[in-house]
C-alpha cells in the first residue's frame, strides 16, 4: 500500500508493505526520475565552473571520482569545459588526473582537443599521463595535433622529463 507522508519531500511516497520487482523497476513518481542525481549535478557543475556548487556537494561527501554511464568524471567534465580553476580544485581534492571515460578519453585529452594551454599544464603538474591512448588509439598530442601548437610543445616536454 503506498502512503504519502507529511515529512516526505513532495511527490515522494513511501510503502507500508513490501514492493514487488516490477513495481521497484518502475520509478515511483515519473517527474522524479527525470530529476539528475547528485553525481550529475556535480559533473555539470565542473563542466560549467559552478564553483559553489561544486564545492557544496564536495563538503556533503561527493566522490570526486565518481563516473556517468559514459564513464565522465568530473574532472574530464571541467577539462571539456576549459575550467581550469575547477580542475586545481578537484585535484586537490583527489580527484584522478588519468580517469579515462569509455572511449579512452582522459582530462588531458579533453584539455589538449580544446586547446587550454591552462588546463593542460594544471593536468600535467598532477602527473597526466601523456602516453594513455583512447580506444581508437590516439594520445593526448594526437588531439593537440589539431592545431594547438603550444599545448604540443608541453605534451612533448613532459614525455621527455619521462624518459629522463
Amino acid at each position: 500500500m503506498m502512503k504519502n507522508y507529511p515529512n516526505a519531500p513532495p511527490g515522494r511516497t513511501t510503502t507500508s508493505s513490501v514492493k514487488s520487482a516490477s513495481q521497484l523497476a518502475e520509478p515511483e513518481n515519473k517527474a522524479s526520475s527525470d530529476q539528475p542525481d547528485v553525481a550529475q549535478v556535480f559533473r555539470r557543475a565542473a563542466l560549467i565552473g559552478d564553483q559553489r556548487t561544486l564545492c557544496g556537494l564536495m563538503k556533503l561527501g561527493v566522490d570526486v571520482n565518481a563516473a556517468d554511464h559514459h564513464g565522465r568524471t568530473a574532472l574530464i567534465e571541467a577539462a571539456f569545459g576549459s575550467q581550469p580553476h575547477i580542475l586545481e580544485i578537484l585535484i586537490s581534492s583527489g580527484a584522478d588526473p588519468n580517469a579515462a571515460d569509455n572511449d579512452g578519453w582522459t582530462a588531458l585529452m579533453e584539455a589538449a582537443s580544446k586547446g587550454c594551454l591552462e588546463c593542460v599544464r594544471i593536468l600535467l603538474d598532477a602527473r597526466a599521463n601523456v602516453f594513455l591512448r583512447t580506444r581508437q588509439g590516439l594520445t593526448a598530442l594526437d588531439m593537440a595535433a589539431k592545431g594547438h601548437l603550444n599545448i604540443i610543445r608541453s605534451l612533448r616536454r613532459a614525455a621527455d622529463a619521462d624518459y629522463v
